[in-house]
């Protein structure tokens, strides 16, 4: 039914619960299985001391970019012996992540994607925004949601 499922990643074991169900779904279907990691040029890694009033210490794009494809590359390997058509794609942030989630799947046959929601609701959920509600809203294909409490 499906051929191509993208499964959205940011590094978190939350968002990686999703990748079991994008796998079952992938072998069943003989599907590609794209893992999409979107990453932020300038990143603070280190707080403020107590004689600085800004953070210190900032990654560029390139290390960004690196780290995202380490990951992503890490992620691949764990999976590799179980599908045959599994691609890695990063994007340098740009706009709304769930924008861009669902860009790139429209840019790209994506017929599903599989990702995890952090659960959020009320004031954080307000403050902090939901990049899946963002991605069920702009994309044009089915987006399969795994809730924050299933592993």
């Amino acid at each position: 039914m499906y051929k191509h499922i993208l499964v959205p990643l940011d590094g978190s074991a939350l968002a990686e619960k999703a990748l079991p169900h994008a796998v079952a779904i992938a072998e069943k279907d003989g599907a590609k299985l794209t893992l999409f990691r979107i990453f932020e040029p300038e990143q603070a890694l280190a707080p403020p001391s107590s004689r600085l009033d800004t953070y210190h210490l900032v990654v560029t794009a390139e290390a960004a970019k690196e780290r995202a494809e380490v990951y992503l590359a890490e992620q691949k390997e764990l999976l590799s012996d179980r599908l045959g058509h599994l691609e890695t794609v990063t994007v340098q942030f740009v706009e709304k992540v769930g924008d861009a989630i669902a860009h790139f799947a429209s840019e790209n046959e994506v017929d599903l994607i599989v990702m995890t929601s952090h659960g959020y609701t009320g004031v954080r959920r307000w403050i902090l925004g939901s990049v899946t509600t963002e991605t069920i809203c702009e994309a044009e294909c089915p987006v399969m949601v795994i809730p924050a409490a299933i592993g």
